[in-house]
């Protein structure tokens, strides 16, 4: 087998209709059902809303199709085996990612995948959402693009849904080294135009020179697209292609059990060779100190040898206002005070300077992927920033530092010491500029740097007071990316002075906050042709992100689920008990006394075991680490389960960082004799307290004031509630307009959920989007899309 690490770092995208499927889905799929309703799909624009309509219509027939009619009609689309050979050549002999874009319905598509095998091998499906109303009797169809997102802008594709949106979202989080692009219609095209040059489209040609509607518009338009462009006409086409470009290009790639085959010299296509990228058009300039890094170097290195020192820092830079003139002094001072620490010491210290995460991936991906040159311009120091690219193994990809240099002094009992001079000498005439500081005029680096070789576009990187020079330098071709705080959102320095200043920075001013938001924006800017910033993107850290637990970020009762595992006869009892004792909370504290009196060889570490390995639905937890780790949401579960439930689940998943605070039924173990322990579970809201008097709420927890709590004590600028029973709706309730309700939708056999039910019943009350789901991949897929879009 292949080892992951091994992988081909290749991303392959196909659409659906007349692609991975022989006919459009939605059309096929309308005539197996109903003949006369079908001419109403085909004619459509709007897909999603046509085939809601037809199935609506199809629900209210008697007898009434059933979403096993509609399954059975998306397992039986045409197809060419081929094809299907073709993805699993790429995902299972060489590792690639493979994602499907498509208008058409995501439950046929993913029925179809299920069907033919596909499922595992096929890592995303952006597809119109699905989901059940009514107890399962009806299927809905949502279009891709929800309310709860702005619109998206393109005039080329349908209001639903930009499948070049959703590629530039992709390739925001990872920038692969190479897109496939297999499709055949109108909607493909935006998407194709998103892909480098050293990408592939796949455009259908029909047959008797027939083209379908992308390789038309590529015919039209080559110019708008960088990437090759090569035609097929069935599945056997894209295989050979396939086998030709894997085998040929990525043979390390390939696991073990794949077959040997013998290419023939040409193979029939042209496999197009990486073409390298054009080095120098594009430059990126980073700032050092809490920009490159995140840390000041200086006040890293003193608070980890001489903390005391730091408390002089400002009292020192008020008599000698020059910053390499104080850090000089309080080197001398460190040398005198601290003899035993070296330079060498200084030195692989400050090269393990803490780095934001994909940081570093940005900058690599800047220079192997698009050629640019990068550079750092820093008040800091030579010796610290040299000996962090060489610790982090980035000397080749960062051409050139300039910075305050650093000597090497001997001192007379043989010890060396580092001395800082200042980057322009106090021996030339004053550069004369008014923003900066005498050692240093960044604008004058930028400007003499572009003297000497002209670059299409430069992207400059800072926070502080000291980049607002160069940033005036920048034309409206070039980018700024100002740093602001994760939380608060509130700008560091360099935007302050830039808001305080309109007019002088002439470049789109792009706000970032974490290495993933640099990673974001060198993906997009980074790429020609050079994308101008047109709207202001969400700011990392500014949104509340809210689960429910049962039913929701698990898919199980927590409560139930232990019993059932250790000691299933005691349902029973619980459906007893739940007619005589209102309080839930209570009950289950009272059947976990059962469990440790009737069942004592069951440990605490036995409970903690069993419900850490509580059913997830697949993609779910993926889609808690996109918003907290990729785009720094605020993180939280609010549940009537109870902390030792929920605590050993995130512990077993390695969530505890993603998960910034569980509000929940306090829980502990308390001993007992001969060793043994019983969980004894407390209500959140005491019973010793005032009650909180809401109706809508059990007397033992109020998630509405949960969150009213929690938005009095942050500004977050939106916030999505993910839940599904009725205890959800008090807290979707106190949602605004720009917030999300994410509401557990019936399932196919039946079950409901009471959020919706809620909501339904008392629509006036929800001012938020009130968005449907079903799986964890719905969570996954609205989360990418909102977190990308703009604020509303």
């Amino acid at each position: 087998m292949r080892d992951p690490a091994a992988a081909a770092d290749v991303l392959v995208v196909l659409a659906f209709d007349h692609t991975l499927v022989d006919v459009d889905s939605n059309v096929h799929i309308a005539r197996e059902l109903d003949v006369n309703l079908s001419n109403n799909v085909s004619s459509s624009s709007d897909r999603a809303k046509a085939t809601d309509s037809l199935f609506m219509q199809l629900a209210q027939k008697r007898p009434p199709l059933s979403s096993a009619d509609i399954r059975h009609a998306a397992e039986r689309l045409p197809f060419s085996p081929q094809m299907v050979d073709a993805v699993r050549l790429a995902a299972e002999d060489f590792g690639a990612t493979i994602k499907v874009l498509s208008d058409a319905p995501v439950l046929c598509v993913q029925t179809f995948l299920e069907t033919h095998g596909l499922a595992q091998h096929v890592d995303e499906v952006v597809a119109n959402p699905t989901h059940y109303e009514d107890g399962g009797k009806r299927l809905r169809v949502r279009s891709y693009q929800g309310p709860h997102v702005p619109p998206h802008g393109c005039s080329t594709c349908p209001k639903n849904l930009c499948k070049g949106k959703v590629l530039e979202r992709v390739l925001q989080q990872h920038r692969y080294s190479r897109v496939l692009y297999v499709g055949a219609e109108a909607g493909d095209f935006c998407a194709a135009t998103k892909l480098a040059r050293d990408d592939v489209v796949f455009a259908r040609a029909g047959e008797d020179g027939k083209a379908y509607e992308l390789l038309s518009l590529l015919n039209t338009s080559p110019e708008s697209v960088q990437a090759h462009i090569l035609q097929w006409k069935a599945g056997e086409d894209t295989l050979a292609y396939f086998r030709d470009l894997f085998y040929r290009q990525y043979p390390e790639c390939r696991a073990s059990n794949a077959p040997e085959i013998s290419l023939t010299s040409g193979g029939g296509f042209e496999v197009p060779r990486a073409v390298p990228p054009t080095h120098g058009k594009l430059l990126v300039v980073f700032d050092f100190d809490e920009s490159l890094v995140n840390e000041d170097s200086d006040v890293f290195v003193f608070g980890s040898f001489h903390p005391e020192l730091c408390q002089t820092l400002y009292e020192r830079h008020a008599k000698k206002p020059i910053w390499p003139s104080v850090f000089d002094d309080m080197l001398q001072v460190l040398s005198e005070e601290r003899p035993a620490v070296t330079p060498e010491l200084i030195r692989e210290k400050v090269a393990r300077i803490p780095v934001q995460a994909r940081m570093l991936d940005a900058i690599r991906m800047a220079v192997e992927l698009f050629g640019a040159e990068v550079k750092v311009i820093s008040d800091g120091n030579t010796f610290y920033i040299e000996s962090m690219l060489e610790h982090q193994e980035l000397r080749q990809h960062v051409k050139e530092v300039f910075a305050n240099p650093v000597e090497y002094e001997a001192m007379d009992d043989g010890r060396t010491r580092l001395r800082i001079r200042p980057y322009h000498a106090d021996h030339l005439e004053p550069h004369g500029c008014s923003w900066c500081p005498t050692n240093m005029c960044k604008g004058s680096i930028l400007d003499s740097i572009r003297k000497v070789k002209p670059y299409s576009r430069v992207i400059y990187i800072g926070d502080g007071t000291g980049d607002f020079c160069p940033a005036s330098r920048l034309s409206k071709n070039d980018v700024v990316l100002a740093r602001s705080h994760l939380l608060s959102g509130e700008p560091y320095a360099l935007q302050r002075r830039i808001n305080a200043n309109p007019g002088v920075v002439q470049a789109p001013v792009v706000p970032w906050s974490t290495g993933y938001d640099i990673y974001r924006r060198f993906a997009k800017f980074c790429q020609p042709p050079y994308a101008i910033p047109s709207s202001v993107p969400r700011i990392s850290g500014s949104v509340l992100v809210i689960f429910d637990y049962d039913w929701s970020l698990i898919n199980e009762n927590s409560d139930t689920f232990i019993f059932q595992k250790l000691y299933p006869e005691l349902l029973d009892t619980l459906r007893e008990r739940r007619t005589k004792q209102p309080s839930w909370t209570k009950i289950m504290d009272d059947m976990l006394g059962d469990l440790a009196k009737d069942k004592p060889e069951i440990t605490a570490d036995m409970i903690r075991d069993v419900v850490a390995r509580v059913p997830i639905q697949p993609r779910m937890l993926d889609a808690v680490c996109l918003a907290a780790e990729q785009y720094s949401a605020d993180v939280k579960i609010v549940s009537d389960a109870n902390a030792v439930y929920i605590e050993s689940m995130l512990e077993h998943h390695d969530l505890a960082q993603q998960v910034s605070e569980v509000i929940t039924n306090p829980a502990a173990f308390k001993p007992l004799d001969g060793g043994r322990s019983r969980l004894n579970v407390g209500p959140y809201h005491a019973d010793d307290v005032d009650p909180h008097g809401c109706a809508w709420c059990p007397t033992n927890m109020c998630k509405g004031r949960i969150v009213d709590t929690l938005r009095r004590a942050h500004p977050y600028t939106s916030v999505l509630y993910v839940g599904d029973g009725s205890g959800d709706f008090c807290a979707a309730t106190r949602l605004m307009k720009n917030d999300v309700v994410f509401a557990r939708a019936d399932e196919a056999n039946g079950k409901s959920y009471g959020l919706q039910k809620r909501i339904d019943a008392n629509p006036n009350m929800v001012q938020a989007s009130v968005v449907p789901w079903s799986s964890g991949d719905d969570i996954y897929s609205q989360f990418a899309q909102f977190f990308d879009a703009p604020l509303l």
